[in-house]
């Protein structure tokens, strides 16, 4: 090997590492806008120089005319993402390359393309409050099961026609999976359920719509399903309907049903949501019953009605059971 080999080895491999910092730190915040592609930007720079030459301008003249245009006008939409080749074209190390090349030079640096995930944010302005009773009720569930239990309760909606979703099929040119939907219209259910935190035990009802009259047949049915404890906490959002007339009076027929606020927009600190996530899993994505509604309304009983005696496998799939936040206020000791 020739030696001279070596040293652009060396030097391109050192070059990858001196220039990874940067453009780590760089790509941490969103490109600028108006970036062509790089050789679309160096094309159009060399046309714009030659027509200056041309005309007897000079290329300064050009560029602040140019300029003073930009100022008249909006002016491109900033990106929010960077792509292979914005990062071609804003940094000067990386011209020279091949989007093929980009990638390559950015994996090197220990760069790679990762799926986003949301940031936990409430706007509840009472969250922490919200939060400090939630868990405090947990604990006291926790270090007093015989005595006092813990509903969480949620609503959510299923429809005759099957939502989309991914399955395991033959490969491209085979046809993707079909959410089947005719001969059927458009029709939907509610259900509103409770998640034992203690014991994965789940209650429910499901009806056409969930009014505050059905809601409070429902309260019926929970203080009916725990007759030896002093108190059933029912931890709920701020659903209307929660507040209505009729669902504040048959509260205050029962007196063990007590009610616990989530804050909004808060699902990390509701584990039903789970509970609905896997009811579509396993149920609801890409369902053959859009014809049989009736039979769809069998299957959706069947799904809850398998946890009414309680499962443990149910609390570690929400995260009632491990080490999550809520499971270790449930665990808290006296």
């Amino acid at each position: 090997m020739p030696a001279c080999s070596r040293v652009v080895t060396a030097a391109r491999i050192g070059g990858v590492f001196d220039q990874g910092e940067p453009l780590r730190e760089r790509l941490c915040f969103p490109p600028p806008a108006g970036l062509p592609p790089a050789t679309s930007a160096r094309s159009a720079k060399s046309a714009r120089s030659a027509q200056a030459a041309r005309s007897g301008e000079s290329t300064e003249s050009t560029q602040a005319a140019q300029s003073s245009e930009s100022a008249g006008s909006t002016g491109p939409v900033p990106p929010s993402r960077w792509t292979l080749w914005r990062m071609q074209a804003a940094f000067d190390f990386l011209a020279g390359y091949s989007l093929p090349g980009v990638s390559k030079y950015v994996r090197a640096c220990g760069i790679r393309l990762r799926h986003g995930r949301p940031e936990y944010y409430s706007p509840d302005p009472a969250y922490r409050e919200k939060e400090v009773q939630l868990l405090q009720v947990l604990g006291q569930v926790g270090r007093q099961p015989k005595k006092k239990v813990a509903l969480f309760i949620d609503e959510m909606s299923y429809t005759r026609w099957p939502p989309p979703s991914s399955d395991w099929c033959g490969q491209a040119p085979a046809p993707r999976p079909l959410a089947k939907r005719k001969p059927s219209r458009y029709q939907r259910y509610r259900v509103v359920a409770a998640l034992d935190a203690k014991s994965g035990r789940v209650l429910f009802r499901q009806e056409s719509r969930i009014s505050g009259e059905v809601f409070s047949r429902f309260l019926r049915q929970l203080d009916q399903a725990y007759p030896k404890v002093q108190t059933i906490y029912l931890i709920w959002d701020n659903w209307p309907v929660h507040s209505s007339d009729v669902v504040k009076q048959t509260l205050a027929e029962f007196p063990r049903l007590q009610v616990v606020r989530r804050p909004s927009y808060a699902p990390w600190l509701n584990p039903i949501e789970k509970l609905w996530r896997k009811f579509r899993q396993e149920v609801d994505y890409l369902h053959e019953l859009a014809g049989d509604w009736k039979q769809l309304h069998e299957r959706v009983q069947q799904f809850f009605t398998q946890f009414a005696p309680g499962s443990t496998d149910l609390l570690r799939y929400v995260g009632l059971s491990g080490e999550g936040k809520l499971a270790t206020a449930l665990k808290a000791g006296p």
